[in-house]
């Protein structure tokens, strides 16, 4: 059985460190190995975050950023942490957070990650969404969105003080990036920690209806499509485009997630990617009425550049269409 684990991510000083270390603190985080990527050698949230992990290993990757030199120092760190565990007498850790420094991309982590056969059997990005940061920011979409527009949680942090006007402004905010996301806006931060953190890592076969606006405006960097095919399409050709479109976008490919009808079965079809890393896609046999369509969440593409952009095949190609419109 492999280990659940969570991906921690946010910009510099969001509260990522304080968020994880009230879950450490909690009963339900005992069993949880933890890494921490911080830029420079110090450590700084790796020895708070030990303070009270009651003795558990926490392992740093220092001096840089994770996603840099990620083949070799994050395995390096896992394997590390376990066997520290191991030694100490602990039992073996059934839950991984690996917190990015602020400055990590997501993508290429979770690429590693998904050719660890046997040793990771799922994860989840959490993202957080800095209340404060948000509050201070003159536009009137998302700040620093990228790690929310990656992420299946997204946890407020440094909500203290804001009223339900503010928490719809916000959500509906991250729902212009991420309308896949979960949002976790707690009244304390060691319910949102719980939250966060200690639901398994699964793929959810829940996609939302889009509608075109709410509430907030489109974001000039992110975008949020949906891809439609014909009935009757082939599952070798709708895997075709996928494959192109990942390697079109490369890290400007963010997440995907909906269903497809397929030429080859009746049931629809669960299509699920963070990045250009894709889950195996699932027969949604139980329901039948599911609501057809990719959601494609990008960064610095419009819907109709994709729609007409060179990927140098034949492939058949859906419609592409944005859901939100500034």
């Amino acid at each position: 059985m492999g280990l659940s684990t969570w991906l921690l991510c946010g910009s510099l000083g969001s509260g990522k460190t304080t968020l994880l270390k009230h879950f450490l603190a909690l009963p339900e985080g005992r069993d949880t190995a933890v890494v921490v990527n911080e830029v420079g050698e110090v450590g700084i949230d790796a020895h708070l975050l030990h303070d009270v992990a009651r003795n558990a290993p926490v392992t740093l990757i220092g001096n840089g950023c994770v996603c840099c030199s990620v083949r070799g120092s994050l395995g390096e760190a896992v394997e590390r942490v376990l066997r520290t565990r191991h030694e100490r007498g602990l039992p073996p850790a059934r839950r991984l957070v690996i917190e990015l420094s602020g400055l990590a991309r997501p993508g290429e982590v979770i690429r590693e990650l998904s050719s660890w056969d046997g040793i990771i059997a799922g994860f989840t990005v959490v993202a957080t969404a800095d209340c404060a940061l948000q509050a201070a920011s003159p536009a009137p979409y998302l700040a620093e969105p990228e790690p929310a527009a990656m992420a299946h949680v997204v946890a407020f942090t440094k909500p203290e003080g804001r009223d339900a006007a503010f928490r719809e402004m916000m959500r509906a905010r991250i729902h212009a990036v991420n309308p896949l996301a979960r949002t976790i806006w707690e009244d304390t931060l060691p319910a949102r920690a719980a939250r966060a953190f200690s639901s398994a890592p699964a793929i959810s076969p829940s996609v939302p209806r889009l509608a075109c606006h709410d509430g907030a405006p489109a974001h000039p960097a992110i975008r949020v499509m949906k891809a439609e095919w014909p009935e009757g399409m082939s599952w070798s050709a709708i895997q075709a485009w996928l494959d192109a479109t990942a390697a079109f976008l490369g890290s400007r490919l963010l997440r995907i997630k909906g269903f497809v009808a397929v030429a080859e079965c009746d049931e629809p079809i669960l299509v699920e990617a963070v990045g250009t890393v894709f889950s195996t896609p699932r027969r949604m046999a139980t329901d039948r009425s599911l609501p057809l369509g990719l959601v494609l969440i990008a960064a610095d593409i419009s819907a109709h550049d994709l729609a007409t952009a060179d990927f140098g095949t034949t492939t058949p190609r859906p419609e592409i269409t944005a859901t939100w419109s500034g």
